[in-house]
């Protein structure tokens, strides 16, 4: 997350991963992002105990149901902050996404995520759809719905690791 200021008014951007907003927000109290397949608010508020804070709130299944997404701080952030948690992330043996794949995309109708076998299809308005879908399967998959091309000698080595992974996991 970056907060930028541009004109006096400052502006939250967030270049993450996932389903993030899709334009910059006001960083003010109450401000809306309606970018997204899923309206966001902006709110300062107690984010942990007696500690005040942002919180991006996404629009739940119902109309009036709001969930937080995410929280943050403005305290200043240094370089071997994101050094530390970028190294544990790509590399540590707990962290999800060095033990499995994990993929997204956000489409202007749907949220696709694919983590190891399980595919989940989100909608607004809707409830998830999830499909256990089998290692050979997946190569195709991440063409088809992620947009992501494999040569051979890749899609062999993640249908192996995907097998492994199942057999290990059964």
């Amino acid at each position: 997350m970056l907060i930028v200021e541009l004109d006096g008014a400052r502006w939250l951007n967030d270049v993450g991963f996932g389903a993030s907003p899709l334009e910059p927000i006001e960083l003010v109290d109450g401000a809306r992002s309606d970018a997204a397949l899923w309206p966001l608010v902006l709110r300062w508020e107690e984010i942990t105990h007696g500690s005040p804070g942002w919180a991006v709130h996404q629009r739940g299944a119902g109309a009036d149901e709001w969930q937080v997404r995410q929280v943050f701080t403005e305290n200043p952030q240094y370089p071997v902050d994101f050094a530390v948690g970028n190294h544990f992330v790509a590399s540590n043996d707990r962290s999800p996404f060095v033990i499995r794949p994990y993929v997204q995309r956000q489409c202007p109708d749907r949220y696709d995520t694919l983590d190891a076998l399980t595919w989940t299809t989100e909608r607004p308005g809707s409830a998830p759809k999830q499909e256990a879908v089998s290692p050979h399967e997946v190569p195709k998959l991440l063409a088809d719905v992620f947009d992501i091309r494999t040569d051979a000698d890749e899609a062999d080595l993640l249908v192996r690791r995907l097998t492994e992974l199942d057999r290990q996991q059964a």
